[in-house]
């Protein structure tokens, strides 16, 4: 048997795909960052924060498509809101990072309780 031959370009896509899979507890560390009342982050860091939590809420929201259930579906719909809400850079502000920490905090925590997620803050 020879071994199967896959298209560069399908392996480069994976590649790329499990290059930037991050562990769910890093979805905690955007949601710290972000609500942290000590050390707020700074205006400069905004974008980089937004898209990061953007991909938070939709890789949540992906586990609720999937795994979710009644008891999920409120904090889904506020971090669907969310996510979609692609506001322009100079529109940015520490209150909307705060509104999709809170939502994809309250999603994952919903998650965890319904099952659909191992609890990741232990």
């Amino acid at each position: 048997m020879s071994p199967a031959v896959l298209d560069p370009a399908v392996l480069a896509e994976l590649s790329e795909g499990l290059r930037r899979l991050r562990p769910l507890e890093s979805v905690l560390d955007d949601v710290g960052e972000a609500l942290d009342e000590a050390v707020a982050p700074a205006p400069p860091r905004f974008a980089f924060l937004h898209e990061r939590l953007r991909e938070d809420l939709e890789r949540l929201l992906a586990v609720h498509a999937h795994n979710g259930g009644p008891d999920t579906e409120a904090p889904a719909g506020r971090a669907r809101a969310l996510s979609a809400d692609c506001a322009p850079e100079n529109a940015l502000t520490l209150a909307r990072l705060r509104r999709m920490a809170v939502a994809a905090a309250a999603l994952l925590e919903a998650l965890t309780e319904f099952g659909a997620v191992p609890d990741v803050a232990e």
